[in-house]
């Protein structure tokens, strides 16, 4: 029997196998699914973010609280994320598919992500125990830090957010999550996280360490 917190690491692995950008009654399908499989608000917004033709925060709570149970069930979404290439070992597809409504841009081959992750870990502060999430969530802030600035990410501000270094294995940072006072996790836009890419507290793992895997900060 799987643990709760599995499965909805599966779940969240599967539903980031799919396309945000679909047309809006693929996405809406999408969210009663992904409802059904034990995901909450802040990971179907998180992945709706991402699409080209997001609209805003409050378009995306309207659909979701206007779910309710029965119909389409869990077993969609696992449907859907197998026919988009996602297998059930936990791990999303190493390319995802390609929006069908994303704004039209230019290629921009090569460009490099619009914050450089390490230079905006370098500008936060320390965190302490006293930040509102840490609180709420009764963690420690080891190795964590706040970003304080004008950032914004899926008009979120990140003002205040508590910032989680995303680093490889090696200890390489890749990227950060932010997560806002009340509780909404963002990740910087077009930054990658490399396939061994994970939220590592205390430095790069050793053969010979041990390591402690958790699910959240609490």
């Amino acid at each position: 029997m799987r643990y709760d917190f599995t499965e909805t690491e599966r779940a969240k692995g599967a539903l980031w196998s799919l396309d945000p950008g679909a047309d809006r009654e693929t996405w809406v399908r999408v969210a009663m699914a992904a409802k059904a499989a034990g995901l909450d608000f802040n990971a179907f917004h998180e992945w709706s973010a991402e699409a080209g033709n997001y609209r805003n925060e409050a378009d995306c709570r309207s659909v979701w609280q206007s779910i309710k149970r029965g119909g389409i069930g869990a077993a969609t979404l696992f449907h859907e994320a197998r026919a988009a290439g996602w297998t059930d070992d936990g791990e999303t597809p190493t390319k995802r598919p390609q929006s069908r409504q994303e704004r039209p841009q230019q290629p921009e081959a090569g460009k490099p992500p619009p914050h450089d992750p390490r230079a905006l870990w370098d500008a936060c502060e320390h965190a302490t125990a006293a930040h509102p999430y840490i609180i709420k969530k009764l963690g420690l802030p080891d190795g964590m830090r706040v970003y304080h600035g004008p950032l914004t990410i899926a008009s979120t501000a990140c003002d205040g957010a508590l910032v989680l270094p995303c680093r490889k294995l090696n200890g390489e940072l890749s990227s950060v999550q932010f997560i806002t006072q009340n509780g909404q996790k963002l990740f910087l836009p077009r930054c990658n996280l490399q396939h061994d890419g994970c939220v590592i507290i205390g430095g790069p793992l050793k053969p010979e360490d041990i390591a402690y895997i958790a699910e959240g900060i609490g």
